[in-house]
């Protein structure tokens, strides 16, 4: 029931009450992230070489390669980049944890990053969409390939479970993927040896080099 006292007079209106149980069931469905299979993982890619706007297959690979937010991805700029050394630092006011994280990135990544760098005229990797201009577009852009590679209920946080998964089900380490991913590390979890940067670069690796396989199959 919802009461209004608007304008000196007393509106009561009836109002549906919300099963609370239907409620947190709903909300769980929604939390709960949807990984993508090898065959998926395949279809994806396939139709990412495919799609007319390179750039926004570009933000997709990224995402997908680096296990990244949408918002560093989208956000991110030039100079946070050392592509000789094959690194990303994401600077403390763009990561969730407010911290720099360095993280390493695969092979198939720099490439990537190195095509995209030739042909780019801005401080941003992807100057429209950081400006906002593009969102819109992106969803669109989002439906559109995930109807093509048959994808169902995939969200572009998904790829980030996605690239976590996959690399847990390869065997590595939940300290070196929490690194990777640039989230904090609980201390039971911390070794006693920090890992190189080297180190972490052979487990985003072992995710590229996988997608790499897949691709060269489709």
């Amino acid at each position: 029931m919802k009461t209004d006292f608007t304008q000196g007079t007393v509106t009561i209106t009836k109002t549906t009450p919300v099963d609370p149980l239907k409620k947190a069931l709903k909300s769980r469905e929604q939390r709960f992230p949807r990984i993508l299979n090898d065959e998926e993982i395949q279809r994806l890619w396939s139709v990412l070489g495919e799609y007319p706007n390179q750039n926004f297959s570009n933000v997709i690979r990224l995402l997908l390669l680096t296990g990244s937010r949408r918002s560093e991805v989208i956000n991110a700029k030039w100079d946070q980049f050392n592509l000789e050394k094959g690194i990303w630092i994401k600077p403390s006011n763009k990561t969730k944890i407010k911290l720099d994280v360095v993280i390493p990135l695969s092979s198939q990544a720099i490439v990537n990053l190195k095509n995209m760098k030739k042909v780019s005229d801005s401080d941003f990797l992807f100057p429209e969409m950081a400006s906002g201009k593009l969102l819109q577009e992106f969803k669109k852009a989002w439906i559109t390939t995930c109807k093509k590679a048959s994808l169902t209920s995939f969200r572009p946080s998904d790829l980030r479970e996605t690239y976590a998964s996959h690399l847990v089900s390869s065997g590595q380490s939940l300290y070196r993927i929490c690194k990777l991913l640039g989230q904090r590390v609980p201390s039971s979890m911390i070794p006693l040896v920090n890992l190189s940067i080297e180190q972490l670069r052979q487990t985003t690796q072992v995710f590229s080099d996988k997608i790499n396989k897949l691709a060269s199959t489709s």
